[in-house]
């Protein structure tokens, strides 16, 4: 937790590559942090109130990213500052490792959704394969 400084956020989200080689970074809501506040609180609402991306592939996180003033395809490029943007501060990629893509060797998380999402039993057993890792 030593990176996180408690001064920024309410809302913290890793960043992640896009495309191998990277075609530049884009917030990844698999792991999030946050610390309540009447700002945080709307935009989790105006998430919530997002139901055009309820059958997207990144469903919340495509309503999160839209929110922010990104686009939705790749690279994801800003398209224009929203008053969310000053919520988000960085977390850790050690926060939302993803094996295979987002790689840490200090990893606090491992994420088995992007690689794994159409076998579930892979990411069972990767989950295994963290479990017995960890002391």
């Amino acid at each position: 937790m030593a990176d996180i400084d408690p001064a920024a956020g309410p809302l913290w989200l890793a960043q992640h590559p896009e495309g191998l080689p990277s075609r530049g970074e884009v917030e990844n809501a698999g792991v999030i942090l946050a610390r309540r506040s009447p700002e945080l609180l709307e935009f989790l609402r105006a998430v919530w109130r997002r139901t055009e991306y309820t059958d997207h592939n990144w469903w919340e996180n495509a309503a999160i990213l839209d929110l922010l003033g990104r686009e939705l395809v790749p690279p994801y490029a800003h398209r224009n500052d929203t008053s969310y943007r000053r919520l988000v501060s960085t977390l850790g990629v050690d926060w939302n490792t993803v094996p295979g893509y987002a790689d840490s060797p200090t990893a606090a998380l491992h994420h088995h959704a992007r690689a794994d999402h159409d076998d579930f039993e892979r990411r069972v057993a990767a989950s295994r394969a963290d479990l017995e890792r960890s002391p």
